[in-house]
């Protein structure tokens, strides 16, 4: 394999003949061009931004109508459209949580994985409720004001204050 420079254009020999592939731009910068000398914009590189025109692979670059998820300015991903997780899903390598389809149950569910200290929940930050369960115990908890609504032992119970906390009443059938 060898190389030239050729008008402006950095070309490799493949075989007998010699291939275009970087050329230097009016800016100064090193671009890979085609087959014709012309700058090859369908790939995004780091530092780039994305416009509505940009593609990669074929795929809007930017949160266009369709797309691949692209970071936003505030540090999160921005999906454009639905991403299909397929028999996988979304991992955390924080605290090891899962949350994938599951594909165990007759019921059409999200199944989740990770816990600690054995419990197991959704934390719903801005108001401190808890869905919780782990193998014995499950229902609504409240971080400032304990159980809502449990279920322990085949029983069901209900915070008897209106701030829950306190005695927990039991469901009678």
């Amino acid at each position: 394999m060898g190389f030239r420079i050729n008008r402006g254009i950095f070309q490799f020999k493949d075989g007998e003949n010699f291939r275009n592939k970087f050329k230097i731009d009016e800016a100064g910068d090193m671009v890979e061009v085609d087959a014709d000398g012309n700058a090859v914009t369908a790939y995004m590189k780091i530092g780039d931004t994305a416009t509505n025109a940009d593609t990669v692979d074929g795929y809007h670059a930017t949160n266009a109508g369709g797309g691949i998820p692209v970071l936003n300015a505030n540090g999160y991903w921005y999906a454009p459209s639905w991403i299909n997780v397929g028999n996988t899903g979304i991992f955390s390598s924080t605290n090891n949580a899962h949350l994938l389809p599951n594909n165990t149950s007759p019921h059409t569910a999200w199944e989740m994985i990770g816990s600690k200290g054995n419990w197991s929940g959704i934390y719903f930050r801005d108001s401190g409720n808890t869905l919780m369960a782990n193998a014995n115990d499950s229902g609504f908890y409240n971080k400032n004001a304990g159980w809502q609504m449990e279920w322990f032992n085949g029983n069901i119970y209900l915070s008897k204050q209106a701030n829950g906390g306190g005695t927990l009443a039991t469901v009678i059938d």
